[in-house]
């Protein structure tokens, strides 16, 4: 398999039991901002995200997760999404996966 230099890590998804309790404890403890924004797949469904520094924690309601995510998504769990170099085929990742 070819090496997939990663650039940057764009964001981490936060599964969580209930948005808005994580929303409320992040920003009053730890100083965080909230953000609502939408996705351009999805337009029509509000997502929910954490921002601090140049950081991003995207959130996820168990059970109502957005896609991709992680193949066991609980609260608590975190995805990692890194920012590859421009040309990488993801399809000989997919397979290591599954």
């Amino acid at each position: 398999m070819a090496l997939a230099p990663v650039k940057d890590m764009d964001h981490l998804v936060l599964t969580c039991a209930d948005v808005a309790t994580t929303i409320s404890w992040y920003t009053t403890h730890l100083g965080m901002t909230a953000q609502t924004f939408t996705s351009g797949s999805d337009p029509s469904t509000p997502r929910h995200a954490l921002l601090f520094g140049t950081h991003k924690i995207n959130l996820h309601q168990r059970g109502r997760e957005f896609e991709p995510k992680a193949r066991t998504a609980l609260p608590g769990t975190a995805d990692l999404c890194f920012l590859l170099d421009d040309g990488v085929d993801m399809d000989g990742f997919r397979s290591i996966f599954d």
